[in-house]
């Protein structure tokens, strides 16, 4: 897998107000996911496959424009596949300005969530048969009302976070220049399968399957997503 940069990555934002990545629990999101033949090739299929979080209601998307046709399927465990079928990408190198392309959508969060319920999500693009690149973590925090800007900027704590070694198959090792904070693990289809709490700046922690999770740390103020491999 290859890390993702621009344009290869995964946008986010709310369908109404918002304060930095905080919206209404009420309000649908709304996702942009944008592609570019960084080959040396012709890409004639492009897939995309984004697994929606739990908290949202796959069924519920709706795909407001894209850059080619696309058609759109929806799998178990709310995996949402895009394919993009015969659409001819030139490489960059022959043609930057038709080389890329994007699919933008928007879903709806599922009723009855609780405040400060946190929505992270990342995609993974098919050129042809190759391996996938993989994007991206977009973080949505849904709470019933939203923080005060002013408030933010004052207080903001310039938390700072680092997980290592990361690809790993044993402990996770993470720190961070807080000596108080809280992490939870989410997989793929966001479900939290881990919880805890640190008081001196730093934890070990383990994932019993391979895979990838989003590992989020928050202290007072702030939160942090990291996307991290289970070897």
């Amino acid at each position: 897998m290859y890390l993702s940069y621009d344009p290869n990555d995964k946008q986010s934002a709310s369908d109404g107000p918002s304060v930095e990545n905080f919206s209404l629990l009420e309000d649908d999101l709304h996702y942009t996911i944008r592609f570019q033949n960084e080959g040396n090739y012709k890409a004639t299929h492009v897939v995309i496959k984004d697994t929606i979080s739990s908290y949202l209601n796959a069924n519920s998307i709706k795909i407001f424009s894209s850059s080619h046709n696309v058609q759109t399927q929806i799998n178990r465990n709310n995996e949402v596949v895009f394919r993009f079928a015969n659409i001819e990408l030139p490489p960059q190198s022959e043609n930057e300005a038709r080389n890329q392309g994007f699919v933008k959508f928007k879903v709806s969060p599922v009723g009855n969530l609780p405040d400060n319920t946190t929505i992270l999500n990342t995609a993974y693009i098919y050129f042809e048969n190759n391996s996938p690149i993989v994007t991206n973590i977009t973080e949505n925090i849904l709470v019933e009302e939203l923080p005060s800007t002013a408030i933010n900027e004052t207080l903001a704590s310039g938390l700072q976070v680092e997980v290592f070694p990361n690809p790993y198959n044993e402990k996770f090792h993470l720190t961070s220049n807080k000596s108080r904070f809280s992490y939870t693990v989410y997989d793929v289809r966001g479900q939290m399968i881990l919880k805890n709490e640190s008081q001196n700046g730093y934890a070990d922690f383990s994932i019993q399957s391979t895979g990838i999770y989003f590992l989020v740390v928050h202290d007072k103020y702030e939160s942090k997503a990291i996307k991290i491999v289970r070897d």
